[in-house]
């Protein structure tokens, strides 16, 4: 059995919108994902234009693409072939009220701000941009990633556990 990537509507939306801003042969990367490529191929395409070595497990680790296997079974595989879970709702452990997107847009931008001051505002543009609970989570994750690596700790703020990251 043969490993394929696909798009998920996200990585559809990305390539209209560029809100990820992703760096050129990332988002070279995501254009060359179709059904029909099988791994080897990609891979060997994706690196002769300038992707990254990883570009697989970073366009997986950001909700943008989805592996299956070429005969057709149709379920999503992570970067390490097993089961994805794909998030379609943030549960909040804290609390029994529901997800409020635009409240926790609000709390992520503030908090980008916090660390990252002016030059996060393109990553806050990120995080307002979102139209859905799972757009969100996407953005939110990376969003984490980028203030942990400047600020470790970022990672113990509260805002992650009531977003259910």
């Amino acid at each position: 059995m043969t490993q394929i990537y696909s798009k998920t509507e996200l990585g559809i939306q990305e390539l209209a919108s560029r809100s990820l801003n992703l760096a050129p042969g990332l988002r070279n990367a995501l254009i060359l994902i179709d059904k029909s490529r099988q791994i080897d191929k990609l891979k060997r395409d994706a690196l002769r234009i300038g992707s990254p070595a990883d570009f697989i497990e970073q366009l997986l680790g950001l909700g943008l693409i989805v592996g299956s296997v070429a005969n057709e079974n149709s379920f999503p595989l992570d970067a390490k072939n097993n089961l994805a879970v794909t998030v379609t709702q943030p549960t909040i452990e804290a609390s029994s009220v529901e997800f409020d997107l635009q409240l926790a847009q609000r709390q992520l931008v503030k908090l980008v701000e916090k660390i990252l001051g002016p030059s996060g505002e393109r990553v806050a543009l990120s995080v307002e941009s979102t139209k859905t609970d799972a757009d969100f989570l996407v953005v939110a994750r990376k969003t984490k990633t980028i203030l942990v690596s400047v600020r470790a700790d970022a990672a113990s703020d509260p805002l992650w556990l009531n977003i259910g990251l």
